[in-house]
């Protein structure tokens, strides 16, 4: 698969030395939009969608996307089919609150798909890629990988693990990953998104994070300190945790939908 428009391959661009990739010139502007990928089914969570599940009275998808509201130009938010109208609607009363305008479109089975879908309304120079089952992500954090991305092109938050990385194969351990060299990937990963639009478009076998495509291009990609608080949602643990630090976290101050004036 080939990428869209006139600039040929991402194999033709390393063959002319990644000019197509890193181009002397950089990048003119540093606007950026968001994009929250919500298509996911969540099968390892049970029962509904965990998120399109009532967080302060919205649906965790919109506590994503609200973590952009001092950084972003635009949004796009990503769901399953069967979604499409009913997301619209609800940001069509909302999105005044986002602070910016955001899109809804339609994702596809596979992450990447999604990813696709989300980035090919991107009309910024750069695009976040983030998970909407982290509704606990800061601006903070949206800040520092920005401020990263800015730099080199490409930047994801990471965080390091707290056990041992053990490498297995048939059931054995293999080898045993060096604690300094590990690091959790997390989102908001944000990217040049000329880089990533091009990646998508010649995704090849099994990917689960976009910076691996990237990474397999030779393309660098840095890497921020991430937070632990910027948990994914991902069985119901860890919705038990979310309820009691978003209690903890909002104390004494009505709901976030209360502030957010509806």
């Amino acid at each position: 698969m080939t990428a869209a428009g006139g600039a040929g391959s991402i194999a033709a661009a390393r063959r002319s030395g990644g000019r197509l990739w890193l181009g002397a010139e950089g990048v003119a502007d540093d606007t950026l939009t968001a994009v929250v990928l919500a298509a996911g089914a969540g099968r390892r969570f049970g029962g509904p969608s965990k998120v399109w599940r009532l967080l302060d009275g919205r649906p965790l998808w919109w506590w994503s996307l609200e973590a952009f509201g001092d950084l972003a130009a635009a949004g796009v938010l990503v769901v399953a089919p069967p979604r499409l109208e009913e997301a619209q609607e609800l940001l069509g009363v909302w999105s005044r609150r986002a602070g910016f305008p955001v899109t809804v479109v339609a994702g596809g089975a596979e992450r990447w798909e999604s990813s696709r879908a989300g980035v090919a309304e991107v009309r910024t120079a750069y695009c976040a890629i983030h998970d909407a089952a982290r509704p606990c992500v800061t601006g903070a954090l949206v800040a520092r990988v920005f401020a990263a991305a800015r730099l080199t092109g490409a930047a994801v938050p990471v965080v390091t693990p707290a056990d041992t990385v053990k490498v297995v194969a048939d059931g054995r351990v293999v080898g045993t990953v060096p604690r300094v060299r590990a690091g959790l990937a997390q989102t908001p990963q944000i990217f040049r998104t000329d880089w990533i639009r091009r990646a998508l478009a010649e995704v090849e076998g099994t990917v689960t994070d976009d910076a691996e495509l990237l990474e397999r291009r030779g393309l660098p990609v840095a890497a921020v300190p991430g937070d632990p608080e910027n948990r994914k949602i991902t069985v119901p643990e860890d919705w038990l945790w979310l309820e009691r630090h978003w209690a903890a976290r909002h104390q004494g101050g009505g709901t976030d939908a209360d502030r957010a004036g509806t």
